[in-house]
Order: structure tokens, then C-alpha cells, then sequence
């Protein structure tokens, strides 16, 4: 693909404009979402900062029950020593320390509001560093101005705005690596130096989100089949998250190779939809999955975000004869993630607002928007398609934005336990917030959960040695 020339004056200019649209906009409902996959998060800095561990013994965190009574979290598993460790590991956590530190200083008294919009705070800075380096890792193939466009399309017309801005889920903390990674190995087309360093950042994004290792081996592919110079490098950079990680288990399970996503799987099974047996992954779960993760009603991705259509056909016009390597192996990494998710009982994600789990990919189907970006400016008629598909999809993300609570449709009656919702185009998710908006919106409060959450305000202190 040959590269763009333009005016490098206007590339920061472009980039500071977009980081104030993106702080904006995802700041804009003044409010913070909820998830219970995000809830260990934004508690981990404080075990940081206060005992520094990963346990969460000393914080009494748990779902308060009809009797007043507090069980333990499914979010939560048992590890090494007894302690209490967060299935969806470490590194989310820990990549918001720096910016709890910050609030620690200010205020050593944590209140349960200020803890939640923390988490937002950390999701949304961590997606607005996305956005702008996925805006440089555009830029040699759109040019500045169809590079902002596309890093428009990925910030404000997908899950990142609805979703992974308004609280800390693993995507939010994945999706700068995953940026990163695709810079560097963008960059690397020119430079061969950049591209060991896509093998760190990968190694990062996995250790954020694991499925993500699928990405990362399909990169790994490419490396070995068109850098085989620049592999040792790349797979020395990548060893190093790996290690971190296999040392974090050993410390937390005594093991390895055990993961608390894995040791929580049956009880994590049984408390989303009252079967202990549908944790593994089934051949049975395919065609319903993998049709559900793309067009469903109420979890599509092409439904949320109908400007992605494109991206799926940049993907599969890379696969003809004399394909842009690099987009070629995007769409195996694509197929990847889309296909694990396909075989999984929980497809839809849980409780969320549109698609989650193939969220991962979806800066690989903007890139593949790169090679089409040229054909579309040229006819009116082409633009004027473009600025639908992405108006419908900023329309639809922002209604997530501002009107989703956590609840709501999801819980009338629970998806989980009624899948077959996720099918209906009378009672989708979509119809639900736009005929309920102004109600939803109302209630749109950091304690529209079904959880609560049963914390003192936490003050961080030093330790103090024993004489």
C-alpha cells in the first residue's frame, strides 16, 4: 500500500483535536457505568496503595443480600494462602495505580462514588491514548485527514464510547496496547526497529485481556512469515508480559498455569445462567454465536455499529491477490477472536450495552478502512454512504452513552437466563433506550446496579513498621 504524503504540521493539530473531542464525549453524561467485571479494578489500586498486594481480604466487598447478609462476589476466587484475588487478573488494576496515587494525594479518603468514577476516569484516558495512536498508526495510509476519520470512527461509532470509556473493563485497559501494537507495526514497514516492540505491546494486551492472545499469535505469524530477521527480538519483548504473568499465578494459585478465570469458570457459570455445566466451550454454541455476535438485534456488532461494514470489506478485499500483507494477517486476527467467542455460552457478553467480547478486533476492521479511504473521497455519492453508516453508528453509541444504566433491558426479565431476547427486533436493546430515554436517563446514577456494594470509605495510610 503505497503511503499518503501530506502536511505533518496539521498531524498534531489533528491529534490534540482529537483528544478533546474524545475527553468530551466520554465525559459528556457526567456519569460513570457500571459493570461487575469492572469492579475489581477500580478496587485493586487501593490494595496497592494501601497493603501492597493484589488480595482483596481487607476490603469488605461483596453482594448484600435480602437478609442484609454479604456473600463473596463471583468476581472474586480463592488463592494461594486463603487470600482473595480477582479472576480477571492484574494489569487493569495496575495501570490505574498511577492516577488513584494522584487522587491519594489530593484526598486520602475513598468514598464509594469517588472509587467508581475513578474507574471512568482511568477507562477514559486509557481509550482517549487508543484513539490517538490509532490516529499515527492511520496516518501513513489515509493522511492526516483520513486518518482523524477513522480514529473518529473506532473512538465515537463503536463499543469504545457506549462502553469501554464509562468504566474499567479489561478492553479499556487492552485497547492502548493493542494501539500501540499496531503503530509499531505499521511503522515497522519502514523501519524494521519498530517492529520488536509490537511484540511487548502485544504481550501487554494479552496480559490486560487473555483472549487477546489469539491477536498477538496471528501477529506472530506475520512476524515469522514476512520479519523472520526482527523475530527474535519481537519474541524476546513478548516474553517479558508473559513472565509477569505466569509469576502473578504462582504467587496467586501456586501454580503457573492456573488462572482465575479458569478456577472461577463453574461458579462463574452458575451465577450468570443457573448451570454449572455450560463453562466449557461447545460446537453446539457456534451458529447462534457467531451469528449473534454480528447480527443480532440487541448484541450485532454490525447492528451497534453499521460503519463497520466497510472495515469487514477492506478485510476481505486483503485477501485477493496482491493484499497488503499486514491487513491479511489482520484478518486472521479478526476471525480469530470471532471465532472463540462463537464456541463460548456467554456470546452476548452478560449485561452490557451491545456487542463486548469481539471488541478486542475492532481496531483491525477501522485499519482495513485505510485502503478504502482514497476510493471513497473521490465520489460524493461514496461520502455521503460513509457519513450514514458512521452518523448512524455515532447515533447508536451515544444513545449507550448517555441513557444506558446497567440494568434496564437487561434485567427485564435477565438476558442471561433468557437468551432468546437477544433475538427479538420488537423488544431490542436499541428500541428499548430510545423509547425509555428520558427514564433511563433519570436513573442513570453510580448506584444503578444490581450489586451494592458494601464499603466504608477506604483512607490510605502508610504502613507502619513494627519496632
Amino acid at each position: 500500500m503505497r503511503e499518503v504524503q501530506d502536511n505533518h504540521r496539521y498531524r498534531w493539530r489533528f491529534a490534540f483535536v482529537l483528544v478533546g473531542l474524545c475527553l468530551s464525549a466520554y465525559l459528556l453524561n457526567g456519569n460513570a457505568g457500571i459493570g461487575g467485571d469492572t469492579v475489581p479494578h477500580r478496587y485493586l489500586p487501593l490494595s496497592l496503595l494501601c497493603e501492597g498486594n493484589f488480595t482483596f481480604n481487607e476490603i469488605p466487598l461483596g453482594r448484600i443480600n435480602a437478609k442484609g447478609q454479604m456473600s463473596k462476589p463471583y468476581f472474586l476466587v480463592r488463592g494461594k494462602g486463603g487470600g482473595f484475588y480477582s479472576i480477571f487478573g492484574f494489569a487493569p488494576g495496575v495501570m490505574a495505580t498511577p492516577l488513584y496515587a494522584v487522587a491519594a494525594w489530593w484526598n486520602p479518603v475513598f468514598s464509594f462514588r469517588r472509587i467508581v468514577r475513578l474507574g471512568k476516569l482511568s477507562a477514559t484516558l486509557m481509550m482517549t491514548l487508543a484513539a490517538v495512536l490509532l490516529f499515527f498508526a492511520f496516518l501513513p495510509w489515509a493522511g492526516s485527514w483520513g486518518a482523524f476519520v477513522l480514529a473518529a470512527v473506532w473512538a465515537f461509532g463503536t463499543s469504545s464510547w457506549s462502553m469501554m470509556s464509562q468504566a474499567l473493563w479489561q478492553h479499556s485497559a487492552a485497547a492502548p496496547w493493542l494501539a500501540a501494537a499496531l503503530l509499531c507495526l505499521v511503522k515497522g514497514q519502514s523501519n524494521a526497529k519498530w517492529l520488536s516492540f509490537s511484540g511487548l505491546c502485544l504481550g501487554m494486551a494479552t496480559l490486560c485481556r487473555p483472549s487477546n492472545l489469539l491477536i498477538a499469535l496471528a501477529f506472530t505469524g506475520y512476524m515469522l512469515w514476512h520479519h523472520r530477521g526482527s523475530f527474535l527480538r519481537f519474541a524476546a519483548w513478548a516474553a517479558v508480559p508473559a513472565v509477569l504473568l505466569l509469576a502473578y499465578n504462582v504467587s496467586a494459585f501456586g501454580h503457573p498455569l492456573h488462572f482465575g478465570q479458569l478456577e472461577a469458570s463453574r461458579s462463574l457459570a452458575q451465577w450468570k445462567i443457573g448451570s454449572a455445566a455450560a463453562q466449557t466451550f461447545q460446537w453446539s454454541y457456534f451458529p447462534s454465536g457467531i451469528a449473534g455476535m454480528l447480527m443480532s438485534p440487541s448484541r450485532g456488532l454490525f447492528v451497534y455499529s453499521p460503519i463497520l461494514v466497510l472495515g469487514a470489506l477492506g478485510l476481505v478485499l486483503s485477501l485477493r491477490r496482491g493484499g497488503v500483507p499486514l491487513l491479511r494477517w489482520s484478518a486472521l486476527a479478526a476471525l480469530l477472536v470471532v471465532g472463540l467467542h462463537s464456541f463460548w455460552y456467554d456470546w452476548w457478553g452478560g449485561w452490557s450495552y451491545g456487542y463486548r467480547l469481539p471488541f478486542d478486533m475492532v481496531f483491525l476492521l477501522v485499519f482495513a478502512m485505510c485502503p478504502l479511504w482514497s476510493h471513497l473521497k473521490k465520489k460524493r455519492a461514496r461520502l455521503w454512504a460513509f457519513g450514514l453508516l458512521f452518523a448512524l453508528s455515532v447515533g447508536i453509541q451515544g444513545l449507550g452513552a448517555l441513557a444506558y444504566n446497567g440494568t434496564g433491558w437487561n434485567a427485564r426479565p435477565n438476558v442471561d437466563r433468557n437468551p432468546q431476547r437477544l433475538w427479538s427486533w420488537s423488544d431490542s436493546q436499541i428500541l428499548y433506550y430510545l423509547r425509555n430515554y428520558r427514564w433511563n436517563k433519570s436513573i442513570q446514577q453510580l448506584d444503578a446496579t444490581p450489586w451494592t456494594f458494601q464499603i466504608c470509605p477506604v483512607r490510605l495510610m502508610r504502613p507502619t513498621s513494627k519496632r
